[in-house]
């Protein structure tokens, strides 16, 4: 009896137990997370009809998908005049041609990768069909990268194209003839090409003709380009979406070439120089900007009020002379509302040639709170009825409005009451109606080997280099240095620069005394006295790094900052460029291959048939610390040329390197060293004209890159 009523009780609890779990709803898993693109299904025409004779191309795919970016991304070839009309609804897109199709031609509509499925976004990369009007259809194929010159970011969603036209001026003249855009890596592959010779071009197509202009970015190939294929047997790598290899088969690929264009996208930095504007900052100062850089200054002559001196001006201005300024010197025109100009300048005439042109000048006084809408020769009758309206309106929560000087009546406080109703304040003093002291700032930090920057705020006439005095400290005395020190210009660009250049010692504290009455400006004001302490930090702070590179030619070294910005430079002198007495911190580095050693980055030119000149990045990272030095073997040429920079400051990032967290199926891991510094460097060779970009798309493997430099 008692083992029926155990078993009984056994019975029941797991009765209650079952019931209880089917009535505890959990949340669902939901299964992995979908990585699989959009899977083509049919289209109206079929990839590579012939003889099609419609306005409108349909393409339907297995599941609902979006379109990205596609007004930016999607390129028809050849190209069009009128862009077509793309949608995307459902599982179809609709592409409907403005154009009037030629005839016997193929046509070639690349996507891109703006077509996404609609929950997860993945992208199918490098969509396109073709079709032909004719009777044949095209079938060749060109593939290679596009970088920028100066910095190596790959160029995303530019345009890339094919010139039939050999002459040097059909660039400019003649729309391309086949077009595509590269993807976010760079990489481009112009399709469905008939046989032929080519010049190809990388296009910053900003308005939108497919011809190129001078101040448009462009890349260009330093050699023709015919367009060829062969069959080649291969292995062919099936992965899985999480990386993982899933089957290994032989089979037979066409290989099209040239499958390794390397496009180097530079600008000129040419610009149609024009007066873009002509002020008045202050009563003492006049501002002209020119819209680029111009290699001659203009040639002023004062038409109104008469100057009562020749020197009337000191001018400030900026390396590029596109921006001046001119303090003014002369009392006449400092005081009066109104300086006409007579400007002889050089500016680009229709014919696209600089020459010199004059012009008028008017510089009026800006008062701050002169009428916007008051134009010049205006009785002010109008103000003045406005004006005498608003004075008439009282009471009201801030009282009466009052009037002050030429400017908009202002709201006088209701607590204020009515005195004084209508009464012109007094302008705000010139700060020429005293005579304040020279505007004297001192740098905060003096690095070791480095002079003590000094900024004026005027520009300065004269300076009293007896009054210069520096000391340096001896445990606790003050003694002056034995050499005689003086204020002297930065360069000959910046006239409110200056520094005391002196071989101070490292470790060693050091003060800075000018004395009262020691620089005068233009304006006749002095200094009052000045002193500063500053100490130079020890040798042991710092960091040493040499690299030895492998370049025979003239060539520098730019070391960068996180920001990919220059901190410092070095030039390449017996295959070393050294960098002493740096602050700790991570850097990274970039070489300069400096043709004419001029010393500086210097642009292409496509008349002159000039590429930019080469740049080199060190793939890794150097993290200095205090009293390190670090000597490191460079070899220019060891990685490709897409995989030096390093991607922490890579700023065109490919948004489909990770996606939802999974690494794509094929790409290669990065390597950490001991540092835990990543490498992102796969895709070795052993010279210059190797790349680890995928040469061809279509095809598994990774091909070469040419790099032509003329």
């Amino acid at each position: 009896m008692k083992l029926e009523k155990t078993a009984y009780f056994v019975v029941a609890m797991v009765a209650a137990l079952a019931l209880y779990s089917c009535a505890n709803i959990g949340r669902p898993e939901g299964g992995p997370r979908d990585l699989v693109p959009p899977v083509y299904v049919n289209s109206n025409p079929v990839p590579n009809q012939l003889n099609y004779k419609g306005e409108k191309v349909e393409i339907e795919f297995n599941e609902y998908i979006q379109l990205k970016d596609h007004m930016k991304k999607v390129v028809v070839s050849p190209a069009q005049k009128n862009m077509p009309i793309i949608r995307g609804l459902g599982r179809k897109v609709t592409v409907e041609l403005r154009d009037t199709l030629l005839p016997n031609t193929t046509y070639c509509i690349d996507f891109a990768d703006c077509i996404q499925d609609n929950n997860e976004g993945n992208p199918i990369d490098g969509f396109s069909i073709a079709f032909s009007t004719g009777d044949t259809i095209d079938s060749l194929q060109v593939s290679g990268m596009m970088l920028r010159a100066r910095d190596l970011e790959p160029m995303q969603s530019v345009i890339v194209g094919l010139q039939e036209n050999l002459a040097d001026s059909a660039f400019s003249k003649l729309p391309l003839s086949r077009i595509a855009r590269t993807n976010e890596y760079g990489q481009f592959t112009i399709r469905n090409l008939k046989p032929g010779r080519y010049h190809v071009f990388g296009l910053n197509d900003m308005d939108g003709n497919y011809t190129y202009s001078r101040s448009e970015d462009m890349a260009f190939f330093g050699d023709v380009v015919v367009p060829s294929s062969y069959q080649r047997e291969t292995t062919d790598t099936i992965f899985k979406f999480n990386g993982e290899i899933d089957t290994i088969q032989p089979g037979v690929h066409t290989v099209f070439t040239p499958n390794d264009i390397f496009l180097a996208m530079f600008n000129e930095e040419y610009r149609s120089i024009y007066m873009k504007k002509n002020e008045r900052v202050d009563e003492g100062k006049l501002h002209i900007l020119f819209s680029g850089a111009v290699d001659s200054l203009p040639s002023l002559r004062v038409l109104k009020p008469t100057p009562s001196r020749s020197d009337w001006y000191r001018l400030q201005r900026t390396a590029e002379n596109d921006s001046l300024f001119y303090w003014l010197t002369d009392s006449n025109m400092i005081k009066s509302d109104t300086i006409l100009v007579e400007a002889r300048y050089l500016r680009t005439d229709s014919l696209d040639n600089l020459t010199f042109t004059t012009d008028t000048l008017k510089f009026n006084m800006r008062h701050s709170k002169m009428k916007k809408n008051k134009k010049d020769g205006d009785d002010g009758k109008k103000d003045d009825k406005k004006k005498d309206k608003k004075k008439k309106k009282k009471g009201g929560l801030l009282g009466p409005a009052v009037s002050v000087g030429d400017g908009e009546p202002t709201v006088k406080p209701s607590n204020e009451g009515d005195e004084g109703e209508g009464e012109e304040k007094p302008k705000p003093k010139s700060r020429f109606d005293s005579i304040p002291p020279i505007s004297v700032a001192f740098s905060s930090g003096v690095d070791y080997g480095k002079p003590l920057p000094v900024t004026f705020g005027t520009p300065i006439d004269s300076i009293n280099q007896a009054g210069v005095h520096l000391y340096q400290k001896d445990d606790t005395l003050w003694n002056a240095v034995e050499c005689a020190v003086k204020l002297e210009r930065v360069d000959t660009v910046d006239i409110m620069a200056y520094k005391i250049n002196y071989p101070f010692e490292a470790g060693k504290q050091y003060r800075v005394e000018i004395d009262s009455m020691t620089v005068f400006d233009c304006f006749g004001n002095m200094n009052k006295s000045e002193k500063v302490d500053f100490a130079i930090p020890s040798l042991e702070e710092y960091s040493n790094l040499y690299l030895k590179v492998n370049v025979q030619d003239s060539a520098f070294v730019e070391l960068l900052n996180g920001s990919d910005k220059v901190v410092d430079t070095a030039t390449v002198v017996q295959g070393t460029a050294a960098f002493e007495n740096i602050k700790p911190g991570t850097y990274y580095a970039r070489l300069v291959i400096d043709a004419n050693g001029n010393g500086k980055w210097d642009t292409g030119n496509y008349a002159q048939h000039r590429q930019p000149e080469d740049v080199f990045y060190y793939p890794k990272r150097f993290n200095l610390k205090k009293n390190w030095d670090v000597e490191q073997n460079w070899n220019i040429y060891e990685f490709a040329v897409d995989k030096q920079k390093p991607s922490e400051i890579k700023k065109n990032k490919p948004k489909s390197e990770t996606k939802n967290g999974q690494k794509r199926s094929g790409e290669d891991d990065g390597e950490e060293d001991e540092d835990g510094e990543n490498w992102g460097v796969s895709g070795l060779g052993n010279d210059r004209n190797t790349s680890g970009f995928n040469g061809n798309r279509q095809m598994g493997g990774r091909q070469g890159m040419t790099r032509i430099t003329r």
